[in-house]
């Protein structure tokens, strides 16, 4: 028996993938990775956490689930919002695909000879260049009840104020 949860992007405080755009987006750049649209699904991790359990308590069995807030977003959507909580300006600029796997390709040859876990490595480039992380979660809702309680402007709200608060940002 089992019961599989395929969570999009993850964010909440203490998660160090997004917090690298955050940064960025603080200190007044916004990079877009490559030129065409992408829509993109996030999941603050209070509502996975939440579904998990639910899951695993649930005797449901021999079931696969995609959990998303259900709805997609724009990097530029993503961009504004982060913005917009951080009360800044940034400057969005669009990188080319092929600069930003070159850059994770040399991320993880130099953290793999300083013996530490590259910040952009080829998995992750391998995400970024997605052009669509769109899921159903329609069996999620129908076979558990899920329901999102997070929307990502106050998923986001929640995190950055504590990043904040721990000096991160």
């Amino acid at each position: 028996p089992y019961v599989i949860f395929r969570p999009t992007v993850v964010y909440g405080p203490r998660e160090r993938d997004l917090f690298t755009f955050f940064k960025m987006v603080r200190r007044g750049l916004q990079p877009v990775v490559g030129f065409g649209r992408q829509y993109l699904s996030f999941v603050f991790v209070r509502d996975l956490v939440r579904v998990v359990l639910d899951g695993a308590l649930s005797g449901l069995d021999n079931r696969a689930y995609f959990v998303t807030d259900g709805r997609t977003y724009s990097p530029e959507e993503l961009g504004r919002l982060t913005r917009e909580i951080l009360q800044v300006r940034a400057l969005p600029f669009r990188v080319p695909i092929g600069v930003v796997s070159l850059a994770g390709t040399l991320s993880e040859w130099l953290a793999k000879r300083a013996g530490r876990y590259p910040i952009l490595n080829r998995d992750k480039v391998a995400e970024l260049k997605a052009r669509n992380w769109q899921c159903d979660i329609q069996p999620l809702v129908a076979e558990l009840g899920f329901q999102p309680r997070y929307s990502l402007r106050e998923g986001l709200q929640i995190t950055l104020d504590w990043y904040r608060q721990q000096s991160w940002l």
